[in-house]
């Protein structure tokens, strides 16, 4: 059974190897030195300001990561929410977004926003379910093309 744990910094050439496995075969690659740099200062851009990252596993293998990035006072961005194809489908990604609503929650956040691809519908409707709204653009992130909002002073739709 997956298995939820907090990114320590001996799990930073897991974490690497799943980001290499997943954009492999993506149109956007993983790029450690450029776009996805921030994966390289986990303790510094996420585990701080009251944000968190977590590494999803299965038999010490990471199948899916999501973080939590303090953007401003209140406001906290959803971020690298993912999970291995071979693992879709099987409700983990509710686990994910469980995980990351309870601590911004629990951190005294009033605010969670994201960004996505369009082309990414099985995340879409995950985040529709969750009360996720559309809003305009709130950062230069050259992949995405919408953002989204949750009021985390509300539950939300989930089902």
């Amino acid at each position: 059974m997956p298995r939820l744990i907090t990114f320590t910094t001996d799990k930073q050439a897991d974490l690497e190897a799943f980001f290499l496995t997943i954009r492999g075969n993506s149109e956007f690659p993983f790029e450690p030195e450029g776009f996805h740099a921030d994966l390289r200062h986990i303790p510094r851009v996420y585990q701080s300001k009251g944000g968190e990252f977590w590494l999803l596993v299965e038999e010490d293998k990471v199948i899916g990561t999501v973080g939590l990035r303090c953007l401003e006072p209140g406001v906290v961005e959803l971020k690298r929410m993912n999970i291995l194809d071979e693992f879709q489908g099987l409700g983990l990604g509710h686990l994910l977004m469980d995980r990351a609503l309870k601590h911004a929650r629990e951190q005294g956040f009033e605010r969670m926003l994201l960004d996505s691809i369009r082309t990414k519908e099985p995340a879409l409707h995950l985040y529709d379910k969750y009360g996720f709204t559309e809003i305009e653009r709130y950062n230069d992130n050259p992949y995405a093309d919408i953002f989204m909002e949750l009021d985390l002073n509300t539950e939300g739709k989930k089902i």
